[in-house]
C-alpha cells in the first residue's frame, strides 16, 4: 500500500509533534517470546520505522522514493498525521515489522492518502467515517516468519476495538505497471468473488490505467496472481474496491481493498484477539 504524492523533505526531528490525536492510541503492549507490539509514540520511533521501510522498499526491492536515497529514511508528508505500528525483536530492540494508520481523527480534515489516487468521495459516508486506512505494510526480510505479520494483524484489530471503527481500507500493491496484467487480475479476483458488487471506485487521471483490449486481457487471467499481502486481506474477506491505479514513484500498481470487520468470520477475530490479549500491558 503506496502513495504517489511528493515526499517529505524535512528531518523527522523538523516535523510536527508526534503523534497526532493520541488518544487514539492503544496502550497496550503485546509480547512474545521473541516479538513486541506497540504504537510509536515520538520521532525517535518514527524514524526507526522510516529507516526500516527504506531498507525494505529502496534497498531490497528496488522500489520505494527516490528522494528517500538522500537520508536513508522512506517519509512522506502523511507520516505525521498517521499511528504507526511497530514490532520489535525483543533481544535487540530493532524494529522489525511496521504498519501505518490513520482516521477522520488523525486526518484532521486533511483526507486520507489513497485519495490521492481515488475519488474517495464516492466511499459512502457511512464507510468512510467508521474506517482506518491502513498502509506502509513492511516486515524485515529475516523476520518473515508468519509471526510478525500475525502481530500486525493483531494490532490492527485491537486498533479498529480501541477507536470503535468497523471498517478497514487500503491499497494494496502490486509488482507491475502493466495494465494488461491489472486488468486481468481484477478480472480474476471478481470471477472469485472477491471484487464489491456496489463500489468500485474510479482511479484519478494521473494515475489511471488504461483499458487495454479485452482479448488480451482474457490471455493473461492464468497468469496473474494476487501478491501475498493481498492474498492475506482476502482470506480476511476482504473485497477490491476500485479500478487499477499506477503508482509510477514505486515502480508498483494498487487496487483499493475494504474489510468490514463485522463480516469476518468470527473465528478469525476471536483468534486475532487472542494474540492482542494474550500478553498486554
Amino acid at each position: 500500500m503506496q502513495t504517489t504524492t511528493t515526499p517529505h523533505s524535512l528531518p523527522v526531528d523538523q516535523t510536527p509533534a508526534y503523534p497526532r490525536h493520541p488518544q487514539g492510541l492503544p496502550p497496550d503492549v503485546i509480547r512474545t517470546h521473541r516479538y513486541t507490539l506497540r504504537f510509536a509514540r515520538d520521532a525517535r520511533d518514527l524514524e526507526a520505522i522510516q529507516r526500516l521501510r527504506y531498507a525494505v522498499f529502496n534497498e531490497e526491492l528496488n522500489e520505494g522514493l527516490a528522494s528517500s536515497r538522500e537520508t536513508g529514511c522512506d517519509v512522506d508528508p502523511y507520516d505525521a498525521r498517521c499511528h504507526h505500528l511497530i514490532v520489535e525483536e525483543s533481544g535487540s530492540g530493532r524494529v522489525v515489522g511496521t504498519y501505518r494508520v490513520m482516521t477522520r481523527e488523525t486526518a484532521c480534515g486533511e483526507g486520507f492518502y489513497s485519495d490521492s489516487e481515488y475519488y474517495l468521495a464516492a466511499l459512502p459516508s457511512v464507510i468512510a467515517s467508521d474506517a482506518v486506512e491502513a498502509g506502509r505494510a513492511c516486515v524485515a526480510a529475516e523476520h518473515r516468519n508468519g509471526r510478525v505479520i500475525r502481530m500486525l494483524f493483531a494490532g490492527l484489530s485491537r486498533y479498529l476495538s480501541w477507536n470503535r471503527k468497523r471498517y478497514l481500507f487500503g491499497c494494496c500493491s502490486v509488482p507491475t505497471l502493466a495494465p494488461t496484467d491489472m486488468y486481468a487480475l481484477l478480472a480474476r479476483l471478481q470471477g472469485e468473488g472477491h471484487v464489491h458488487d456496489e463500489l468500485l471506485l474510479a482511479a484519478r487521471p494521473h494515475v489511471r490505467a488504461p483499458l487495454p483490449p479485452l482479448a488480451d486481457v482474457a490471455a493473461r487471467l492464468a497468469h496473474v496472481e494476487p501478491p501475498a499481502l493481498m492474498t492475506t486481506y482476502l482470506r480476511l474477506g476482504a473485497r477490491v474496491i476500485s479500478e487499477p491505479a499506477f503508482d509510477r514513484e514505486f515502480g508498483v500498481s494498487d487496487l483499493l481493498v475494504l474489510l468490514d470487520v463485522q463480516a469476518m468470520d468470527s473465528r478469525v477475530l476471536a483468534s486475532l484477539s487472542a494474540v492482542g490479549n494474550a500478553r498486554a500491558a
